[in-house]
């Protein structure tokens, strides 16, 4: 099994959360914690959330910026078994991972996810010559 703890300076997490509900239904192996938007601890706001999970499950952890407070919050339980982390997490990302409701994954098939999905990430140049919007995608 596997579970997903998305972890965002502001209210970033719970916008996930919201879109993915939206688009994927209610999402069951998640947390989504909100960091520094009130006097909550952010260190046992994640804390509490991997200890929650059983040592035998696979923790996919996200943080919103890479090197930031909540990376290196997180970077203090990477020492778990079977626990990944990938900074600067995006839409797309958790889309591919959590639709494919996988029961496992490797640290491979993470980076391979992880490098398919830099190209959702587009500069979007409208063709300037063309009227037909079928021209778009």
């Amino acid at each position: 099994m596997i579970h997903y703890i998305v972890a965002s300076h502001g209210a970033l997490a719970s916008g996930f959360k919201s879109a993915l509900g939206v688009l994927l239904g209610n999402v069951e192996n998640a947390d989504f914690i909100d960091c520094y938007v009130d006097d909550s601890n952010p260190k046992e706001l994640i804390k509490n959330a991997v200890e929650s999970v059983d040592d035998d499950t696979t923790l996919l952890l996200f943080s919103d910026l890479y090197g930031g407070s909540v990376c290196q919050i997180m970077n203090e339980f990477m020492d778990r078994p079977k626990t990944y982390q990938v900074a600067g997490v995006n839409l797309a990302l958790l889309i591919e991972l959590l639709a494919q409701n996988k029961e496992d994954i490797t640290l491979d098939e993470l980076k391979m996810c992880v490098d398919s999905m830099k190209d959702s990430l587009q500069c979007v140049v409208l063709d300037e010559t063309s009227d037909d919007e079928a021209d778009f995608f």
